[in-house]
C-alpha cells in the first residue's frame, strides 16, 4: 500500500436512502487538539449526496437519484457552505444550490470590477482572459 488506506477496486458508501435528506460520504478534516483554526477535530470539506424534496431542493420527493454537493468552510466561520453542486440531470452549479442550466455561476464575483473578480478563461495558446458580466447585462473581457 502507498497510503494508510489503499484500495484496488471500487469503494462503496451505502445508506438507507430516503427523500429530502443529505448523506455525507467523504470528509477532509483536521485532528488538531489546539483550537487555533476554528475548531478541534473539525471537518473542512465534505462530499455528500442530497436527495430531492421540499426541504432540500424544493422539488417533489424522489430518493432514486440525488445531487452531489461539495461543501467547505471559510475563514469567516466554520459552517459548511455549498461550493459546487452536480445535479442528477447533469447541471453544474458554482455558488448556487439548484442550478437551472448546464453551467450556472452565481455569487459575489460579479459585484466588483477588481482584477481578482470574474471568471477566468484560458485559450489554447495559453492566454488568460477575465470575463465580467455587469448589472446592466454588458460584458467585458480583459486579457490577464
Amino acid at each position: 500500500p502507498q497510503h494508510e488506506l489503499d484500495c484496488a477496486g471500487t469503494i462503496r458508501h451505502s445508506s438507507t436512502i430516503v427523500s429530502n435528506a443529505n448523506y455525507t460520504a467523504f470528509t477532509i478534516g483536521s485532528d488538531r487538539t489546539t483550537d487555533d483554526y476554528g475548531g478541534v477535530n473539525k471537518d473542512y470539506w465534505k462530499l455528500a449526496l442530497r436527495t430531492p424534496g421540499s426541504g432540500t431542493t424544493g422539488e417533489s420527493s424522489a430518493h432514486a437519484y440525488g445531487d452531489l454537493v461539495w461543501s467547505g468552510v471559510d475563514g469567516v466561520d466554520t459552517t459548511f457552505h455549498e461550493r459546487m453542486v452536480l445535479r442528477a440531470n447533469g447541471n453544474l452549479g458554482l455558488g448556487v444550490s439548484v442550478p437551472a442550466s448546464k453551467c450556472t455561476v452565481e455569487g459575489g464575483d460579479f459585484e466588483t470590477t477588481t482584477v481578482s473578480k470574474g471568471i477566468v478563461l484560458k485559450s489554447p495558446n495559453g492566454t488568460r482572459y477575465r470575463l465580467h458580466i455587469n448589472d446592466d447585462a454588458s460584458v467585458a473581457v480583459t486579457a490577464m
